[in-house]
């Protein structure tokens, strides 16, 4: 529908005063001025209201993409993303537009550079967006949506562009290349090690002779020198591994994207990663909700950092039946809502009909998502298509008693299973990890192998902006502490079981 202009509001109320003041002072001119002012308001209304439908005729098309996408580093969370793109009639017409706007979610800011103010045939109109991202996943501007103006100005009606664009948002951390003075980028294909006192072929130092010193390994000639038994002290290769246990359950993903406690949960998972990475060191993942989700065996190399970043990139996104909160009805109903805003295409869904009309007519969209020559529920096509499109759905807040306890416990043991970790970093929003039966066992042969440390970030607190959210702030991270001295509590507990052994 047609809406008011800043001129045409302009233009209303300059035609309702003419027309007040007429009848005031009965003035025949100014009755016909006024009825004159009204018809023209009319007539561009009228001329305004096919707009659209003269667009689409004309072949007004849409095309943008990543401004140098092959030469500029990967995008990372908070930093600019420059988007190009323009608009083209391919037959005769002539559009003003008094403004566009990118449809994004939440998870994107995007601003508008340059806009295009006039279309006309075969003369692209470029236009300039610069997007950030407020936190990791991967992100899909929806489309495009613009306002033009009619013959006379005082009206404009919306016309709305679907096209796509995915944008992809890695940590910061892992996204960057390795630091200097850590391992080369060589060296880091599974063969970097990090050297430590030992037996090996290398000199470490040479130091006293200690009781149960091998005499082999004296240096005689330097204890001659100095009159006095030293030891040669070799150098050994050595490689730590170390797990990332990373939760994503319901209470994680509460907030606003980039303020969630999973955002900052996997930004310190990728500091810390990069960081072992960097070092030569061997880094795992095990995520779980109510049951292990994904277990990345623990590696070293580019291969494991890639790994790692598609892995953490895509932990934010939940299309999994058995995770999300909506059913078959509520898909299918947010399915058609996207269809009915983005493509002006309206289908029930209150039937199982209705349902599997729905997802014939979208299921050829999203053919490379789904399982081939296997028979195919609406519920997976409709997941299949809000994947395609970045569409986000909550994950389920409520799943049976003990189920996530249980499935961080089997998390931790499908890490011990593997050998003993130098390091195995927990994120969660738990009270504490519960730990029974073969896991005591395995945490102790994993004392009794090397060190144990546990890691675990905490919350980010909301934002202050009065003195009402001032107190709740305080209530908040007053809890968050409590909570955590639990969790350490806990895992001190842990630990003291392994010094045990």
């Amino acid at each position: 529908m047609p809406v008011f202009t800043r001129l045409g509001r302009i233009w209303a109320a300059g035609s309702l005063l003419l027309l007040l003041l007429s009848i005031a002072l009965r003035s025949p001119l100014g009755l016909t001025l006024a009825a004159a002012s009204g018809l023209g308001l009319l007539l561009d209304a009228v001329l305004t209201f096919p707009l659209g439908r003269r667009a689409r005729r004309a072949g007004l098309e849409l095309a943008w993409w990543i401004s140098g996408a092959e030469d500029r580093p990967p995008a990372v969370v908070s930093a600019p993303i420059p988007v190009e793109g323009h608009l083209r009639l391919h037959t005769e017409a002539h559009l003003r537009l008094v403004s566009i706007a990118p449809v994004v979610d939440e998870a994107l800011e995007a601003e508008v550079k340059e806009p295009p103010r006039e279309l006309q045939r075969a003369e692209p109109s470029k236009f300039q967006l610069v997007v950030r991202p407020k936190a990791v996943g991967r992100h899909v501007l929806q489309g495009l949506s613009t306002l033009a103006t009619g013959p006379f100005g005082a009206f404009a009606v919306g016309l709305y562009f679907p096209h796509p664009l995915e944008i992809r948002a890695l940590p910061r951390a892992l996204a960057a290349s390795p630091r200097r003075g850590g391992a080369s980028r060589d060296q880091l294909e599974g063969a970097s090690r990090r050297s430590q006192a030992g037996s090996g072929m290398d000199l470490h130092e040479l130091r006293a002779h200690r009781p149960g010193d091998s005499l082999k390994r004296v240096a005689w000639k330097a204890s001659a020198r100095r009159g006095r038994l030293l030891v040669r002290e070799t150098e050994h290769e050595v490689q730590e591994s170390h797990w990332i246990v990373l939760d994503l359950g319901s209470g994680m993903f509460v907030g606003t994207p980039g303020e969630r406690r999973v955002d900052r949960a996997i930004e310190e998972a990728a500091s810390v990663a990069r960081r072992l990475l960097d070092d030569g060191h061997r880094v795992g993942l095990v995520t779980f909700d109510a049951r292990v989700l994904e277990v990345i065996p623990a590696a070293d190399g580019n291969r494991q950092r890639i790994a790692l970043l598609q892995a953490l990139t895509d932990a934010v996104h939940v299309y999994d039946a058995s995770r999300i909160e909506a059913d078959e009805h509520a898909l299918a109903a947010f399915v058609a809502d996207h269809l009915r805003e983005h493509e002006a295409r309206y289908l029930p869904v209150a039937t199982e009909a209705d349902r599997e009309r729905l997802a014939s007519v979208i299921a050829p969209r999203v053919l490379d998502l789904l399982p081939h020559d296997l028979p195919r529920r609406p519920a997976e096509v409709f997941l299949a298509y809000c994947r395609k499109h970045g569409l986000r759905l909550d994950v389920r807040a409520v799943v049976p008693d003990g189920a996530r306890e249980q499935a961080l416990a089997a998390a931790v043991v499908r890490v011990l299973e593997g050998g003993a970790p130098s390091g195995l970093h927990v994120y969660s929003d738990f009270d504490e990890i519960p730990v029974e039966g073969r896991a005591v066992a395995l945490l102790r042969l994993a004392r009794s192998r090397g060190r144990l440390e546990v890691h675990v970030p905490e919350a980010p607190a909301p934002q202050t902006r009065d003195r009402l959210t001032a107190a709740l702030t305080q209530t908040f991270s007053r809890a968050e502490r409590q909570k955590h001295a639990r969790l350490a509590r806990a895992l001190g507990r842990i630990q003291r079981i392994g010094n045990a052994a």
